[in-house]
């Protein structure tokens, strides 16, 4: 059996739906595809695109030291900023990190604000050609969506854009290296790990990885090394309509990410 049906048989078994993209990053022939060009609401994986588009406005010239007041009126729904009572002052880059670290909602607001909205977001970015990616607002205005306000468009791109994506990023592509190394320290750096790292736990993997949630919805990207071979990957699975969380749930990207890669190796 191929691993693209183990894939999807996989998922079955879970009661899911799912898209995978693998690809090997130094040889993008090299690849895993399951639904990979379809696009999917982004959730949190935008603060990827939020952050490389603040690290090219800096390559451009920009102080990423720049100060950023952030007042009492903050976006909620995460660990981070929001939990905080005082206004507090941050400087660019550092929104950027809780932005990633901890997906934190408020500072991913307070810098796509800072930086000037939805042309900064986008505009940085056109030289990539990511022509499967569409990207719409911040996460209030993706929250909006979710409680009701089906007309706001929302943030999407395929698994293949988003593996592209990290590809570039992986090398020193999407910006210059020094901007690119910084990215790649950050997702290193999240502290929610349970999805595509859950497959790679031996010591001798290194992944970097942001994940993104919604009702029923749980993506994940990232890039997964060892041995000098880097994979990237981007899996988004929808559960049943209907169905209850359970335990295994985040694990299963995991799962699918090993097979994937493992397939690739």
């Amino acid at each position: 059996m191929s691993v693209e049906r183990t894939i999807v048989s996989v998922l079955a078994a879970a009661g899911a739906e799912g898209q995978v993209h693998v690809v090997d990053v130094d040889d993008p022939s090299r690849e895993v595809s399951v639904g990979a060009d379809t696009p999917v609401v982004l959730s949190s994986v935008f603060k990827v695109h939020l952050v490389l588009a603040m690290l090219r406005a800096g390559d451009a010239g920009r102080d990423l030291r720049e100060r950023v007041r952030v007042g009492e009126e903050r976006t909620p729904g995460s660990p981070g900023l929001a939990m905080l009572a005082d206004p507090v002052e941050l400087s660019l880059r550092d929104l950027a990190v809780l932005a990633l670290t901890v997906s934190d909602v408020a500072a991913a607001d307070a810098l796509f604000d800072a930086l000037g909205g939805e042309p900064a977001l986008r505009e940085p970015l056109d030289p990539l050609g990511l022509r499967s990616t569409t990207l719409h607002g911040c996460c209030r205005d993706l929250f909006a969506a979710v409680v009701g306000d089906e007309a706001r468009p929302v943030s999407r791109a395929t698994p293949r854009d988003l593996t592209r994506l990290l590809g570039l990023i992986w090398r020193d592509e999407a910006a210059s290296p020094a901007a690119c190394g910084a990215l790649r320290g950050w997702l290193r750096g999240q502290a929610l790990r349970p999805r595509i790292a859950a497959g790679f736990l031996e010591p001798d993997w290194r992944t970097a990885t942001k994940s993104g949630t919604l009702p029923g919805l749980r993506n994940d990207i990232g890039v997964v090394e060892r041995d000098g071979r880097r994979h990237a990957v981007a899996i988004s699975v929808r559960a049943a309509e209907g169905a209850s969380p359970t335990p295994g749930d985040d694990a299963l990207l995991g799962r699918l990410a090993r097979l994937a890669v493992d397939a690739l190796s």
